[in-house]
C-alpha cells in the first residue's frame, strides 16, 4: 500500500510540471501531500479500490487543474486558505463517476446484444490481430533499430566492381587493414567472417555455425555479457587463438547453466577453447544463427577450404558527427585506391552499405503485407462502422427519450464511443491471441534468411503490445465515431421522426451506410488483385521447366576432415568407396557425385576472353559452378546438347557449359573444343560439352542463366594440402547424389553407409532436391499464402458488409414493400429493387476499386514473375468473382423481400 501511494504521489509531481514555474513551486509539496493524504484516508475507509478510485480522481483534477494554469485560465477550484487549488470533489471526481457510470452502459449494452457485440469482437480481433502480426515482422526485421550502441553509426564497407555494377559484401585481408587507417571517416574499423565449425558434442559431432571477429568488434557494439568478458586487444593472435564467446543457448545446452563456466573448454574442430565470456541471446551478432565468436589477429586472418581472397566482411562506425552521404561518397571516392594499396589488382573500388541489412527483395514482401493488412483493417473498420449504425438506428428511440429527459448530445456521443472503446480494447485483447497465431505460422513458413538476418528476435514484445492497444483505440474510434456523431446530432423530434413506421431512416444515414459498404468493396478489390497477381506469378513460377527430373532425387552434403583427407587422392578413394556402397542400398537406382540446383557448389564472377578471339572479352558475368562426378549427368537427367560429358580421369582444365552460353557466345553452334578463361586467370580452359538449361540458384536466375560444370574428381588435385595446425580441419565437402524410390529413408541409409566407411567424417547437410526448390520459392509462396488469406477475409467481409446494409433496408422497408405488393406489384420486382440496390453500390466500388488497384499493385512488380500488374486474366477473375459473391451476398435479403405477406404486415398496424 504505501509504495502505490508513493507511485501516485510522484504522479501527482509529475502532472504539476504542466503548471507554470512559479505555481509548481509554491504547491508542489503542498500538492503531494494532499495526493497522499486522500489516498491514506480512502485506503482506510473503502480499502484498495477507495484507494485506487480516489487517487486516480486527484490526479484528474491535478492534471485538469494544471493545464488550466497553464493556459491562463485559472485554477479548476479557486484556492481557499492555505490548500492547493485542487478540489478532491471536483471535476475529475466527476469525470471518474461519469466514465464508470458509461462503462456500466456500455457493459449492459453489449449484454442485451451479445451476437452483435461478439461479432464485433472477433472480426475486430482479426483484423487487428494480423496487423500486430505483420508489425512485429516488420518492427524487427526493418522499423526498428539493431539492439546496439550508436545502431545509426555502422557502415558496411563492401567491394564493388565498376565493370560489372555489381558489388558484394567481403573484402580482403589486406584491403581490410587498409581501410582501418581511414581514421577520417571512421572512428572504429572491425570485420568478421562467418564459419562453422565441427562441434564435438557429447552426443556426436555436429556442424555449428558461428563467426571470426575482429577482437574489437564486439566491444564496439557494446552489448555486455552475461558472464565472463569481452575479447580484448592482442586476442586472436599466436597463443590466444583459442578463446571462444559462446551464446546464451549454447551455454543453456552444453554447460546447463553453470555459472562457473568461465574458464571451462568446448571442444571445436578437434582443438580445445577457453570460454572467456558468455553472450546473451539478444545478441544475434552477425545473425541469428551464431552460437560462439572466436577471436582473430586482423594481420593473419584464419583461412579455410575452396575460398577466395576476399573474406572480411568489414563494419565502420562513422566519426561522430559525419554525414552518411559525405561518407558513402568519400569511401566511393578512395575505394580504388585503398584497393589497390590492400593488394587487391582486380580494379575493385568500395562502396557503403547499410549494416545489417534486410534483403532488399525480402523487405519489399514485407511492405507489401503490411500494406495488405492495413487494407483489410480498413475494411473491417468500414464493416464495424456499418453494423454500429444500423445498432445505433436501432437505438434511436432511445435517443430520443433521454434527449428529452435532459441528456445532452456530448452525453450520448460520450456514451456511444465509451461503448465502442470497450469493443476495441476486447478486440484488442483477442487480436493477442490472433497474432500469436499468425506469428507461429509465418514464422514456420518465413525463409530462414530473413528470421537469421533480423538483429531482434521475431515475438509480441513490449512495441508490438502498445501497437496492438493504440490500434484496438484507433479502430474503435474509426467505427464508433460516425454512429455516435449520428446518434446525437439530431433533435427529438427529429428521432422520432425517422424512426416512424413509414419511414427508413433519415438520407444522411443511408448515405453513410452506402459510402461504407462502396468502401469496402473498394479496399476488396485491391487486396483481391493483389492476391490474383501472386496467385499467377507463383502458378507460372512452379511451371518453369527445371532442366532436369527431380523426382527421387537426394542429396547428401560430407565434411571430410583434414586428418586422412589432406591428399586429394584420398578424397577421391572415399567419394569411390562412398558410391559403390550407395549403389547397393535398397531402393537406390542410381548414385553419383557433385552439387545439384539450384544449389551449387561456387560462383565464379569476372569477364570472360576466348582464345580464338584475342581483344574480345565477355560483360562481367557471375555464373554458378557445379563439380560433378563423371556419371552425373545420366544420374541427375542434364542432357548433354553438343560434345559429350566427363569422362574418368578427365584433365582439371575440361569444361560442360550450358546450352545458353554456347549460344550466346558460339553462336555458330559448335562451341565444344572451343577455349576461353576468366579474364586474368592462366589457364585456359576447353569445352567438351554442351549441357541443357537447368534452374539454378532460385527460381528467379539472380545469377543470370549460365551454368559451367567442372570434374570434381581431378578438381579435388587443385587444393593444396591441409596445414598440420590449420584451424578449419574440415578440408573439402563432397556431395552424393542418388536417385531412389524412398529418397528420404535412403538419406538415413546413406549417413550410416558414410559413417561406416569412416566414422570421423560430418554429415553437414541432406535434403531431398525437391525440398531445395520448394525452399528456394519460400518467400513467394508464403505471400501467397498470406495474401490470399488476408484477400479471402476481406472478400467475406465486404459480402459481409452488403448483406447487412440490404437486410437492414428490407427490414427498414418492410411496410413499404408489403404496401408494393398488396397494390398488385410482382415479387420478382420487388427482389430485382433489392438486387439492383447491392449491385449497384457493387459496381461502384468496382470502379473505384479497379482504378486504385491498377495504380497501387505497381509496386508489387519486383516481386512478380513474368506477370505484368495490369495482368487482364487476374482483373477479369477478380471481377468475377467479387460480382458474384455480391450477387450472393444480395439475393438472399431479395429472397426475404420478395417472401412478405402484405396481409399479415398490414394487420400488424
Amino acid at each position: 500500500m504505501t509504495r502505490t501511494v508513493r507511485l501516485l504521489e510522484r504522479a501527482g509531481r509529475t502532472l504539476l510540471r504542466l503548471a507554470p514555474a512559479s505555481f509548481r513551486t509554491a504547491w508542489e509539496d503542498e500538492v503531494a501531500a494532499t495526493v497522499r493524504a486522500v489516498c491514506l484516508d480512502a485506503h482506510r475507509e473503502r480499502g484498495w479500490r477507495g484507494l485506487i478510485f480516489a487517487g486516480m480522481t486527484e490526479l484528474g483534477s491535478v492534471g485538469e487543474s494544471a493545464l488550466r494554469l497553464r493556459l491562463g485560465r485559472g485554477p479548476a477550484i479557486a484556492p481557499r486558505g492555505p490548500q492547493p487549488p485542487f478540489d478532491r470533489q471536483g471535476k475529475g471526481a466527476r469525470f471518474m463517476r461519469l466514465l464508470i457510470n458509461d462503462l456500466r452502459l456500455a457493459f449492459r449494452s453489449l449484454a442485451s446484444a451479445k451476437v452483435v457485440a461478439a461479432v464485433a469482437v472477433l472480426t475486430l480481433a482479426l483484423g487487428i490481430g494480423v496487423n500486430a502480426a505483420v508489425f512485429s515482422i516488420l518492427d524487427s526485421t526493418i522499423f526498428r533499430p539493431v539492439p546496439f550502441a550508436d545502431a545509426d553509426r555502422y557502415d558496411e564497407i563492401w567491394s564493388h566492381n565498376p565493370k560489372g555494377n555489381f558489388s558484394f559484401p567481403r573484402m580482403a585481408p589486406g584491403v581490410f587493414n587498409e581501410w582501418r587507417r581511414q581514421t577520417d571517416l571512421y572512428d572504429r574499423v572491425e570485420g568478421y567472417e562467418i564459419t562453422t565449425f565441427v562441434h564435438d558434442a557429447t552426443e556426436g559431432a555436429e556442424m555449428i555455425t558461428g563467426a571470426f571477429v575482429t577482437p574489437g568488434l564486439i566491444s564496439m557494439l557494446r552489448t555486455p555479457p552475461l558472464a565472463g568478458r569481452v575479447f580484448a586487444d592482442g586476442d586472436g593472435r599466436a597463443g590466444t587463438n583459442n578463446l571462444v564467446l559462446i551464446s546464451e543457448p549454447l551455454w543453456l545446452e552444453e554447460f546447463v547453466g553453470d555459472r562457473d563456466v568461465i574458464g571451462k573448454t568446448i571442444s571445436f574442430n578437434g582443438r580445445r577453447h577457453t570460454v572467456v565470456g558468455v553472450m546473451p541471446a539478444s545478441f544475434r551478432f552477425p545473425n541469428g544463427a551464431a552460437r560462439f565468436w572466436v577471436p582473430f589477429d586482423p594481420q593473419a586472418p584464419p583461412t579455410g577450404p575452396n575460398e577466395g581472397p576476399e573474406t572480411l566482411v568489414t563494419v565502420g562506425r562513422r566519426v561522430a558527427g559525419a554525414s552518411p552521404e559525405a561518407v558513402a561518397a568519400q569511401v566511393m571516392e578512395r575505394g580504388a585506391a585503398i584497393a589497390k594499396a590492400g593488394g587487391n589488382t582486380n580494379g575493385y573500388s568500395a562502396k557503403v552499405a547499410p549494416a545489417l541489412h534486410v534483403d532488399i527483395t525480402m523487405a519489399r514482401s514485407l511492405y507489401v503485407l503490411g500494406g495488405a493488412v492495413v487494407f483489410l483493417l480498413l475494411i473491417v473498420c468500414a464493416n464495424l462502422a456499418s453494423l454500429a449504425l444500423s445498432r445505433s438506428l436501432a437505438r434511436a428511440r432511445d435517443y430520443a427519450v433521454r434527449a428529452s429527459l435532459g441528456a445532452s448530445r456530448s452525453d450520448l456521443m460520450r456514451e456511444s464511443i465509451v461503448e465502442h472503446l470497450l469493443i476495441g480494447v476486447l478486440g484488442a485483447g483477442f487480436g493477442l491471441l490472433v497474432a500469436r497465431m499468425v506469428i507461429e505460422l509465418t514464422l514456420a513458413r518465413l525463409p530462414e534468411s530473413t528470421l537469421v538476418r533480423s538483429m531482434n528476435a521475431i515475438d509480441l514484445d513490449g512495441r508490438t503490445l502498445a501497437f496492438t492497444m493504440a490500434m484496438g483505440l484507433v479502430t474503435a474510434i474509426l467505427f464508433g465515431l460516425p454512429p455516435a456523431w449520428f446518434a446525437s446530432k439530431s433533435g427529438v423530434a427529429e428521432m422520432l421522426k425517422t424512426q416512424s413506421r413509414a419511414s427508413t431512416g433519415s438520407a444522411g444515414s443511408r448515405r453513410i451506410r452506402n459510402l461504407l459498404v462502396v468502401a469496402e468493396v473498394t479496399l476488396a478489390i485491391v487486396l483481391l488483385t493483389g492476391a490474383a497477381l501472386m496467385a499467377r506469378s507463383f502458378v507460372k513460377l512452379q511451371s518453369v521447366d527445371r532442366g532436369f527430373d527431380t523426382a527421387g532425387l537426394a542429396i547428401i552434403r560430407i565434411g571430410l576432415p583434414g586428418v586422412g583427407y589432406a591428399d586429394p587422392r584420398a578424397r577421391d578413394t572415399f567419394t569411390d568407396a562412398l558410391i559403390d556402397q550407395a549403389r547397393k542400398l535398397p531402393g537406390v537406382a542410381t548414385v553419383t557425385a557433385g552439387s545439384v540446383p539450384p544449389d551449387s557448389s561456387l560462383l565464379s564472377f569476372g569477364e570472360i576472353e576466348f582464345a580464338d578471339r584475342p581483344g574480345e572479352k565477355t560483360e562481367e558475368l557471375v555464373l554458378p559452378v557445379y563439380q560433378v562426378w563423371p556419371n552425373y549427368f545420366d544420374v541427375v537427367g542434364i542432357p548433354i546438347k553438343a560434345g559429350r560429358p566427363f569422362q574418368p580421369g578427365e584433365v582439371r582444365t575440361a569444361t560442360i557449359v550450358s546450352e545458353s552460353f554456347a549460344k550466346k557466345y558460339f553462336g555458330d553452334g559448335n562451341a565444344v573444343g572451343r577455349q576461353f578463361r576468366f579474364a586474368g586467370a592462366q589457364t585456359w580452359r576447353t569445352i567438351v560439352g554442351v549441357a541443357g538449361e537447368v534452374r539454378q540458384m532460385d527460381l528467379d536466375d539472380r545469377h543470370g542463366a549460365f551454368e559451367f560444370y567442372y570434374p570434381l574428381m581431378q578438381a579435388a588435385t587443385a587444393n593444396a594440402a591441409a596445414a598440420p595446425d590449420r584451424i578449419d580441419p574440415i578440408v573439402e565437402y563432397r556431395s552424393i547424389v542418388v536417385r531412389a524410390t524412398d529418397p528420404g529413408v535412403t538419406l538415413d541409409r546413406l549417413r550410416q553407409t558414410a559413417h561406416a566407411i569412416d566414422p570421423r567424417v560430418v554429415i553437414w547437410r541432406a535434403d531431398i532436391v525437391d525440398w531445395l526448390f520448394a525452399d528456394a520459392i519460400a518467400r513467394p509462396r508464403l505471400l501467397l499464402l498470406l495474401m490470399g488469406v488476408f484477400a479471402a477475409m476481406g472478400l467475406v467481409l465486404a459480402a459481409a458488409g452488403l448483406y447487412g446494409v440490404l437486410s437492414y433496408l428490407v427490414a427498414q422497408r418492410r411496410r413499404e414493400i408489403g404496401i408494393r405488393l398488396a397494390l398488385g406489384a410482382r415479387p420478382a420486382s420487388v427482389g430485382r429493387l433489392i438486387l439492383g440496390s447491392g449491385l449497384r453500390l457493387t459496381v461502384a466500388g468496382i470502379v473505384l476499386g479497379t482504378a486504385a488497384a491498377l495504380g497501387l499493385v505497381r509496386v508489387m512488380q519486383s516481386l512478380l514473375y513474368n506477370v505484368e500488374p495490369s495482368d487482364p486474366v487476374s482483373v477479369s477473375g477478380v471481377l468475377v468473382v467479387l460480382l458474384a459473391t455480391a450477387f450472393a451476398a444480395s439475393w438472399w435479403p431479395a429472397r426475404r423481400a420478395m417472401r412478405v405477406d402484405p396481409v399479415s404486415l398490414l394487420r400488424e398496424d
